[in-house]
């Protein structure tokens, strides 16, 4: 391909699908895209778990507590490199003390009832048919049982019909792993994806070939007609939601 390159990840290729304007500003411009609140506490939230997971801890309030004086103190047995971010996170919202507990037991209680050596944060690359490569993270993988993403809010609907678990499956090789996001909100928090692995392939390869088309068109007729703005339901998410509408305010 003439203007993309990889490799893509599932987020990246969402991003375009929800908003090419603020695919643009992120991905072309190398614009820093601000993070909330929400976005912050889920990193912080899979930091600690991985840590936990990691640590062998204990499902209990005070082993969560030793996991967090390590977090706090910046010294990790897991993720040496988000070692100072989470530190920093921790130290931002550690009123939410009591939500992290509750999800960090929970995962642990579900790890507990499965089998096998767990992989914690599995990095995959693999070329789509397009030729570009497509990267990824897996929350938690047991090779051939377990392909798990660990979710902190409520919207499940959302991800039930997302390619995002099929492509993991794909990418890692894993095709008869039992994949599934794991809610920690909910009192029964697996919901188990069925989303087809081909189909989620094809997903991923046209949304390449689109943004390919999508650098085509915004060299010949301007950015705009390329990667248009799309108000919708990603607008809530996006970190250049203050912008998009002060540029349109203008307009």
């Amino acid at each position: 391909m003439q203007y993309l390159e990889g490799p893509v990840s599932f987020s990246r290729l969402q991003k375009f699908e929800g908003c090419p304007w603020s695919y643009y500003q992120k991905y072309v411009l190398k614009i820093e895209e601000p993070s909330g609140e929400i976005a912050e506490l889920g990193k912080l939230q899979h930091g600690i778990i991985a840590e936990a997971i990691a640590q062998n801890c204990a499902p209990h309030a005070d082993a969560f507590d030793a996991i967090l004086e390590d977090i706090a103190a910046g010294e990790l047995t897991y993720g040496k490199k988000d070692e100072k971010e989470l530190a920093e996170l921790w130290n931002k919202y550690s009123d939410h003390y009591e939500e992290l507990k509750q999800r960090t037991i929970k995962a642990l209680n579900l790890v507990g009832e499965t089998q096998g050596e767990p992989i914690l944060e599995k990095y995959f690359i693999k070329r789509l048919p397009c030729g570009v490569s497509l990267q990824g993270y897996i929350d938690f993988l047991i090779p051939g049982k377990k392909l798990w993403d660990w979710k902190t809010g409520h919207n499940y609907e959302k991800y039930i019909n997302s390619p995002q678990l099929a492509l993991n499956a794909w990418g890692a090789d894993e095709l008869n792993a039992e994949r599934a996001y794991v809610f920690l909100e909910f009192d029964k928090p697996i919901f188990r994806d069925t989303f087809s692995i081909k189909q989620a392939v094809k997903w991923a390869n046209d949304l390449c070939l689109q943004i390919e088309f999508a650098h085509e068109i915004a060299e010949e007729e301007g950015v705009e007609a390329g990667f248009p703005k799309r108000p919708g339901a990603a607008c809530s998410m996006c970190g250049f939601r203050e912008q998009c509408a002060q540029e349109t305010a203008e307009k």
